[in-house]
């Protein structure tokens, strides 16, 4: 009976056994619209079917998940009541509810299959409405008098785009669009026929005039917003004002130093005089620019986050905020000052770092850092937004659960010393797209080292003896980009790029040698990351991975065997232990890379690209990868990581898995008391004793010989009883003769 017992245990546990868990994902996908009926009811929709809605002000938001295709995108809100509503979708569709949202009835409206619907608008009957469907070269404008049961079309554009409509009563409203050399504005005085208007004169050096946001002010006044650019030159956002309801348009020139240079998606009318506009850039962040004077003149507000506006919406004293990374925001001073309102926004995180004091740091795409300071239990989404920019995050090093620093695109390095909270830049940023950091490291405080790229395939080594008041400047004297760093001390380091650039400095970085690497398969291939474990081990990874024994000098050729390709990142816990992650794949070998075992649990880790991981000093392994998403080994994948006093009872996987004749057996205990470890046979019959005895709590590593044993699948059962508890772990293992 014992063993039947014994038996049925094994097969539940092993059953429910979880390998990873994931412990931060982001609240919602890029974000298109926002709608607020009352100051606490509100609704945001966007990408693959997002939509959802908040009964509290924006504390907090229930996602639906029963729209009639949950995948197809959400353009447009418009709620009648808090129960009677409509959602734009793509291809024509309209989605109408009457009950809150519990159901929905579809509604394919127009002649245009491939259109989006982008804007919804209603008078005060609720029966009269518009509704703008576009793509990228074609657009309709449909008109209802019926509430939505029958719609007609009323204007047709079949070159160019339409990107936003706004009616300030049934009878007069604008739509606006355009393209590559080409603006589009259109206007109606009684809500059925649309004249195009001519276009304002704006300045030389335009080469788009794309317009994608409008507000009416009042049938008479109002305001466009759209294109601006530096990446093709100084190219100012697009600022425009009618005050004959769309008939005539004026550019609004700025003086320079009130000018931005990004896209502008949306514009707010608060009053004839009163405006705000909203976008962004990758290196701007998010940009809101106001003005009080009819828009004589726009100044930049504070709205410190990384994403680009897609969409006002003003309810009562609030104006609400939505766009790009899934990102809620609002203000509650018309548009003064901004607040982030939803948990967790949406970013490749290609950076992580564990100071083995509790803070854990994830950054990314849009200068977003994540922060926990529990050892990841609760996240903090900061945007690194400093000096008027917020460049996206390539890597984070910390110094001390306080001072840390931001290698970022545009040449820009931010430092914190308050934890993460709050940054400021230390060196001197650009506008050039080809000029970014991929890598830092500080020694201490004063001493630091930043590598990236001055332009395609031109090296960028910078070093600072003074915190980042003044930098040395190495530009060009490596082959290729540099794309990671490690710095054993003030003057030892080794750096690894594109093209298998791997060099080493003994000088702190005043001269470099070309290390030695052996087994090259393609010199183009690119090098991602270096990390060591001691003074002497080192990986290499990248498309190809290379190990070296010497402090970087000389490299060997690593064959991940089936895993071959690109590796983002990857940890060394010692000369035999490693574990490299990239595409949808977490590796590790036991034996110097001779073996591979595939550790990822695809139940859990869903997502399509991993990026970063790193290994806390408990031994726990951490995993990035798309859209914000953290992962983390629910049992320590390297003990020897571990403190004296571990916090977990826990059970690890032996290694090697198959074996043949030999493994280890790991485990932790975190109490004294009678401590068993028992392997057992397919059947449930015991087959080996390996200990049982009293211990005291630590660290255990056993190693079991089954060469008395046959092939086949074994359990090995970890029991630890105290005067407390009872604590059982269980896993399976195969041996291979």
């Amino acid at each position: 009976m014992r063993k039947i017992l014994l038996l049925i245990f094994v097969i539940t546990s092993f059953g429910i056994a979880q390998t990873w868990e994931s412990v931060v994902e982001n609240t919602f996908a890029p974000l298109s619209d926002v709608f607020f009926y009352s100051e606490n009811r509100g609704w945001i929709c966007g990408n693959s079917g997002t939509f959802a809605q908040t009964t509290d002000g924006g504390q907090t938001w229930i996602t639906f998940n029963n729209l009639p295709d949950p995948s197809r995108s959400i353009y447009s809100i418009y709620f009648f009541s808090k129960m009677e509503g409509m959602l734009g979708a793509f291809g024509d569709i309209i989605y109408k509810t009457t009950d809150g949202g519990n159901s929905w009835e579809q509604i394919t409206v127009g002649e245009y299959d491939g259109l989006a619907v982008k804007e919804i608008y209603f008078g005060e009957d609720n029966l009269t409405g518009w509704i703008l469907t576009a793509a990228s070269s074609s657009a309709e404008i449909l008109k209802t008098t019926n509430g939505g049961e029958i719609w007609d079309s009323k204007l047709v554009v079949t070159s160019g785009d339409i990107e936003s409509m706004s009616f300030y009563s049934p009878e007069h409203g604008i739509c606006v669009g355009g393209g590559s050399g080409r603006m589009d504005l259109y206007y109606t005085s009684d809500g059925n026929t649309w004249t195009k208007a001519p276009n304002p004169s704006l300045p030389p050096g335009y080469s788009r005039l794309d317009v994608r946001g409008v507000s009416m002010a009042s049938d008479s006044i109002a305001y466009a917003v759209g294109w601006g650019t530096r990446s093709l030159g100084l190219q100012p956002s697009i600022l425009l004002k009618t005050t004959d309801g769309g008939a005539s348009w004026t550019y609004l020139q700025q003086e320079p130093e009130n000018r931005q240079y990004v896209n502008l998606y949306a514009v707010l009318a608060i009053d004839e005089n009163t405006a705000i506009a909203g976008g962004g850039s990758t290196y701007d962040g998010s940009v809101v620019i106001k003005t009080t004077d009819g828009g004589q003149n726009w100044y930049r507000v504070n709205a410190p986050f990384g994403f680009s506006i897609k969409a006002f919406n003003k309810i009562g004293n609030k104006i609400w905020a939505v766009g790009s990374g899934g990102v809620t925001v609002y203000s509650e001073d018309n548009g003064e000052n901004w607040e982030m309102a939803n948990q967790i926004p949406s970013t490749s995180p290609w950076a992580t770092f564990y100071d083995g004091n509790d803070l854990m740091a994830v950054g990314g795409y849009g200068g977003l850092v994540i922060i926990s300071n529990d050892r990841g239990n609760a996240w903090q989404p900061v945007y690194a937004f400093a000096d008027g920019v917020c460049p996206s995050v390539q890597d984070i090093f910390f110094l001390n659960p306080s001072i840390g620093f931001l290698a970022r695109n545009n040449r820009v390095v931010s430092k914190t010393t308050d934890g993460g909270l709050t940054w400021f830049n230390i060196m001197p940023d650009t506008t050039s797209t080809k000029v970014n950091n991929y890598g830092v490291q500080f020694i201490n405080e004063n001493l630091g080292y930043v590598v990236g790229k001055h332009g395609s395939h031109v090296s960028a080594f910078y070093k600072t003896t003074d915190g980042g008041n003044t930098w040395e400047e190495h530009i060009g004297e490596l082959s290729e980009q540099i794309n990671d760093l490690y710095f054993f001390n003030e003057d030892n380091g080794v750096v690894v790029g594109n093209d298998i650039l791997i060099s080493y400095t003994e000088d702190g970085g005043a001269t470099w040698n070309n290390a030695t690497v052996n087994g090259v398969e393609d010199p183009d291939d690119d090098i991602n990351q270096v990390v060591f474990c001691d003074n002497e081990n080192g990986l290499a990874i990248g498309d190809e991975t290379f190990v070296t024994a010497d402090g970087g000098r000389n490299w060997e050729k690593v064959n991940t065997g089936v895993y071959n390709g690109e590796m983002k990142s990857g940890v060394m816990f010692d000369d035999q232990h490693w574990i490299l992650v990239g595409g949808v794949n977490v590796i590790e070998t036991m034996d110097a890379g001779a073996n591979w075992t595939d550790i990822t649990d695809l139940s859990v880790i869903t997502s399509s690209q991993l990026y970063s991981s790193y290994a806390d000093k408990n031994g726990y392994l951490w995993v990035t990868g798309g859209t914000s998403d953290v992962y983390k080994t629910v049992n320590p994948v390297n003990v020897e990581m571990q403190s004296d006093k571990p916090r977990d009872f826990a059970l690890m996987q032996n290694y090697p898995n198959p074996f043949n004749p030999e493994t280890k057996i790991k485990f932790s205990i975190v109490s004294s008391g009678r401590v068993t470890l028992k392997i057992f046979d397919a059947l449930g019959r015991e087959v080996a004793v390996l200990i049982n005895e009293d211990m005291s709590p630590g660290v255990y590593s056993v190693t079991f010989d089954a060469s008395k044993l046959g092939s086949g699948v074994y359990y090995y059962r970890l029991e630890e009883n105290t005067n407390f508890s009872n604590l059982i772990a269980t896993k399976k293992m195969i041996l291979l003769k």
